[in-house]
């Protein structure tokens, strides 16, 4: 088990997760925990002795800090060691959750203290998009969808632990020519709505392979036309594809809220509270 990947799991606390950790650290300078204290603001940002850290996204570290920010005038790439990214292992999610529940008042099922699913590229494509290519009939957390049936905010999503609060992923099949349908069909009916590309395909490498091309990521917003001016909403997609099979594709759905919406586009949701990634939960995911 101890070889276990947590398989595209990593740290992605909403903000009353973080305050949890910073509390303990506020009430108890001696607290340790994944989270490191230094001094952030004692260097430039990229000459700072930053890891790897498997708990992490890429090029992404949370610290404990006691100074405040002095303001840097410069941007460069931090200096990292190795060339890959590690992944997280299922015995290190294991001891960090054990560390931080131990003499806490936690009942037998206890949370995942902010891991949450925040894979990268690659593992979104390799782990979870590959399979799904395969064999239509792989299932897990990530269900499938009519992405494209009708606006974003009028489909039913429910508020999984896996994800943030406000953000989903989809297996969806034939993205591109249900999207266009999609656009088509609001045309027709004279709404001002369309799923707009939002910057450039991005190409996907793979990691254990030099220079080979896993598929590509393609950002779109849901745009409202006003007049000659396009306002978007708070609806963004990232489309995953396989460059091997482009049938099926795995969408990162997310909201923000955009104060300058001329519309209440805010997604039907059950119930009041996002609820907390349970460790057994996870776990159970990893032994399936």
């Amino acid at each position: 088990m101890s070889e276990v990947l947590t398989r595209g799991f990593r740290f992605r606390p909403a903000d009353e997760e973080v305050t949890d950790y910073l509390m303990r650290k506020t009430q108890s300078p001696e607290f340790s925990c994944f989270i490191k204290t230094i001094d952030l603001y004692d260097k430039d940002p990229w000459v700072l002795g930053h890891v790897r850290d498997p708990c992490y996204n890429h090029y992404e570290w949370y610290y404990f800090v006691k100074k405040n920010p002095l303001g840097n005038e410069y941007l460069d790439k931090p200096r990292l060691n190795g060339f890959e990214h590690p992944r997280l292992k299922w015995d290190v999610l294991k001891q960090i959750h054990d560390a931080l529940s131990s003499g806490q008042n936690v009942p037998p099922s206890v949370f995942t203290y902010g891991f949450r699913f925040h894979p990268t590229d690659q593992e979104l494509l390799s782990l979870y998009l590959t399979p799904k290519a395969h064999s239509p009939d792989f299932s897990c957390f990530i269900r499938e969808r009519e992405l494209y049936a009708m606006e974003p905010w009028l489909l039913e999503h429910v508020r999984s632990p896996f994800y943030k609060d406000s953000e989903w992923y989809y297996f969806v099949r034939k993205c591109s020519s249900r999207r266009e349908k999609l656009n088509l069909m609001f045309y027709l009916r004279g709404k001002k709505k369309t799923w707009r590309v939002n910057g450039v395909v991005t190409q996907i490498i793979d990691n254990d392979i030099e220079k080979n091309v896993l598929g590509t990521k393609t950002r779109y917003s849901f745009n409202l036309d006003v007049g000659r001016v396009h306002s978007r909403t708070g609806w963004k997609v990232e489309e995953f594809q396989l460059s091997s099979d482009p049938v099926w594709a795995v969408c990162r759905l997310t909201y923000l809220k955009n104060d300058s919406c001329v519309i209440d586009d805010r997604p039907i949701l059950p119930g009041e509270e996002h609820p907390k990634l349970e460790l057994q939960a996870l776990k159970n995911l990893h032994e399936v």
